[in-house]
C-alpha cells in the first residue's frame, strides 16, 4: 500500500477501499518540489493558465455580472480605500482578504473583484464567457483565478485562539500534526 502514508487507524493494512487514493497521496508527496524562489516565479504558470481566459481584457460588463450572480464577495479599491460588499459569507474569510489586500492597498490601482470565499469553486469551463472570481479551491475543471489562501500564512489574522498569527507554515504543521497523532494515538 506504500510506505510514504501509513494505512488508516485500526485497520492494520491499507484496504482496497483506500488505496486509489493513498497511491494518489504518495504519488504527490514522490513527485512534490517546493517553491524555493524569493520571487514566487514557480507559481508564474498557474498564474499564467488562470488568466488566460482574460487576457483581453475584463469589461464593465463581465463585472457587473460577475456581481448580480454572486459568486462571492464583491471588493473595490478606489483611492487606496477598501470597500467591501455588506454581504460576506463568512466573515473571517473575508476579515483574512482584507488583512492581505491592505498591506499591499498602496500599490494597487482603482479595482473591482469578486472573491469567493465559499470551499468550491464557483466558474465551471463550461460556463462561457468565462468571468473572473477570485479562489483559494479549484481544479482543472474551473475558470476561477486561483489566490493563496490567508489562513495558512504567517501574520494573517488569528484562525483560532491557539493560533494568534495564523495557522503559518503549512509544512512545518503537518509536521507537528504527524509528531501529535504518533503521541496521542487513537487507541488511547
Amino acid at each position: 500500500c506504500g510506505a510514504a502514508l501509513p494505512p488508516a487507524p485500526q485497520r492494520g493494512i491499507c484496504s482496497s477501499k483506500w488505496k486509489v487514493f493513498i497511491d494518489q497521496i504518495n504519488r504527490s508527496l514522490e513527485n512534490y518540489e517546493p517553491c524555493s524562489s524569493q520571487n514566487c516565479s514557480c507559481y508564474h504558470g498557474v498564474i499564467e493558465e488562470d488568466l488566460t481566459p482574460f487576457r483581453g481584457g475584463i469589461s464593465r460588463k463581465m463585472m457587473a455580472e460577475v456581481v448580480r450572480r454572486r459568486l462571492g464577495t464583491h471588493y473595490q479599491i478606489t483611492k487606496n480605500r477598501l470597500y467591501r460588499e455588506n454581504d460576506c459569507m463568512f466573515p473571517s474569510r473575508c476579515s483574512g482578504v482584507e488583512h492581505f489586500i491592505l498591506e499591499v492597498i498602496g500599490r494597487l490601482p482603482d479595482m473591482e473583484m469578486v472573491i469567493n470565499v465559499r470551499d468550491y469553486p464557483q466558474v465551471p469551463k463550461w460556463m462561457e464567457p468565462a468571468i473572473p472570481v477570485f479562489s483559494f479551491s479549484k481544479t482543472s475543471e474551473y475558470h476561477d483565478i486561483m489566490y493563496p489562501a490567508w489562513t495558512f500564512w504567517e501574520g494573517g489574522p488569528a484562525v483560532w485562539p491557539i493560533y494568534p498569527t495564523g495557522l503559518g507554515r503549512w509544512d512545518l504543521f503537518r509536521e507537528d500534526l504527524v509528531r501529535s497523532a504518533a503521541q496521542w494515538p487513537w487507541k488511547k
